[in-house]
């Protein structure tokens, strides 16, 4: 009976513990979401970021389910999208299994095709935004360290980020007006950090590209040789949407002004590619003519 009683105290304390908890996440969501002026508080995300177990971290994605589900107005909804920003950037990876769920939830989905009439360039912001954070999360769950991989797949992960970093362009509103909101200048911040990370990473995969080019087959010199025009272009919109947002953020890009010879190495692969092209070109001929000399001659009568 005794044992029967400890149990019982015992069940009770943890659930009286697990109520605790999911009270005190759904509170620091509501908090950090509800104010249509003001972007999450600190305190509000660090409560958030103290779910550790399994089931506190349950807890937290059906709680922002649920807050998503409730998102009528642009502001609403482009907190809750920070604050799961927050979260993914910072969370620990147990984690992970929860925000995955969370992206790929009905209630996610809605999101990303988010309308509000009361600002247009504020609803299209949040959807391209949700996007962004499902293709974010995705990445990091399949990339791969580029020390173990082969050409062909470190141009497929080169690639994968440099669509990673386009859709993290279409998050910046195009309205100068719109970026002065404070919600709008938070979410901006965090995404300027994750630019500055994907753009370092794409730069380090580049060069590797670079010295593994004229190594590579065919195929695959024509696919580095698009990714590498396309670094360029990037490097280009990431310095014009540093001057754009550089009066409402303090945030700075990595971004180096342009290589000089980058062009000129671009004339250089190309030629490469063509030099190839032709070295195959002659060789298919050759190997035609010579399998012609050596087919035996009918013998006359």
């Amino acid at each position: 009976m005794r044992k029967i009683l400890e149990n019982s105290i015992a069940w009770c304390l943890i659930s009286m513990a697990r109520t605790s908890d999911k009270d005190a996440y759904r509170r620091a969501v509501d908090k950090a979401t509800k104010d249509p002026h003001r972007p999450p508080k600190e305190k509000h995300v660090l409560t958030l970021f103290s779910a550790k177990s399994a089931q506190q971290c349950k807890s937290v994605r059906e709680i922002l389910e649920r807050r998503l589900a409730l998102a009528h107005s642009w502001q609403i909804a482009l907190n809750t999208l920070s604050l799961i920003h927050r979260i993914i950037t910072a969370a620990h990876p147990d984690f992970t299994i929860d925000l995955n769920i969370l992206l790929n939830s009905s209630d996610f989905q809605n999101i990303t095709t988010f309308t509000d009439k009361s600002n247009k360039h504020a609803a299209q912001s949040v959807r391209n935004y949700a996007l962004y954070l499902q293709a974010r999360l995705k990445y990091h769950l399949v990339s791969r360290s580029t020390g173990s991989l082969k050409s062909k797949d470190l141009l497929q992960q080169v690639g994968a980020l440099q669509a990673l970093l386009t859709l993290l362009f279409d998050c910046i509103p195009p309205n100068g007006n719109l970026v002065q909101n404070p919600l709008v200048q938070y979410a901006v911040e965090l995404l300027l950090r994750d630019c500055g990370t994907i753009y370092s990473e794409i730069s380090d995969y580049i060069s590797k590209i670079v010295e593994l080019f004229f190594e590579m087959p065919g195929g695959q010199n024509v696919v580095a040789l698009d990714i590498y025009k396309s670094h360029l272009q990037q490097i280009s919109v990431l310095r014009e949407m540093q001057r754009f947002v550089s009066p409402y953020t303090n945030v700075e890009l990595p971004v180096p002004p342009m290589a000089l010879g980058s062009s000129s190495m671009v004339e250089i692969m190309e030629e490469h590619i063509n030099r190839k092209k032709e070295i195959e070109a002659n060789a298919t001929v050759w190997q035609s003519k010579s399998a012609s000399f050596r087919r035996p001659r009918p013998l006359d009568n």
